[in-house]
């Protein structure tokens, strides 16, 4: 009896189910954001998206005060979904001028630590 109970323990241990792990997005989530990493890229970012959140309004007035300018020669929808496409044009490049300014900066320092480190080892 020990021995079949012995051979049942050994074969639940090694031809077990792994369990599944539900994924916890939320603590995920909670990681990401409060990581160092994150806080630097956020920093870096921000003066664009700042940029971002003022050039949208910005931008619609503009388009807002020069419209008695075409209205003779476009119909006002037309003129809207011109303004409203070329403001998220415009806002799409400064979020992705943001983004590969935090890039770059975020990691030219790993980089030039890593030349630094290679030529360091190359100098023993």
């Amino acid at each position: 009896m020990d021995l079949a109970k012995a051979l049942e323990y050994l074969s639940a241990y090694f031809f077990r189910k792994k369990e599944y792990r539900k994924p916890n997005l939320g603590d995920d989530l909670r990681q990401v954001v409060q990581s160092k990493d994150f806080e630097n890229n956020v920093r870096a970012t921000a003066p664009f998206l700042a940029t971002g959140m003022l050039a949208w309004p910005v931008y619609w007035a503009y388009r807002g005060i020069g419209w008695h300018k075409y209205r003779n020669t476009e119909i006002l929808p037309l003129y809207i979904r011109k303004t409203f496409y070329r403001a998220k044009a415009m806002e799409l490049m400064i979020l992705m001028t943001g983004i590969v300014y935090s890039l770059k900066s975020t990691l030219e320092p790993v980089t030039l630590k890593s030349i630094q480190a290679d030529r360091y080892v190359q100098q023993k």
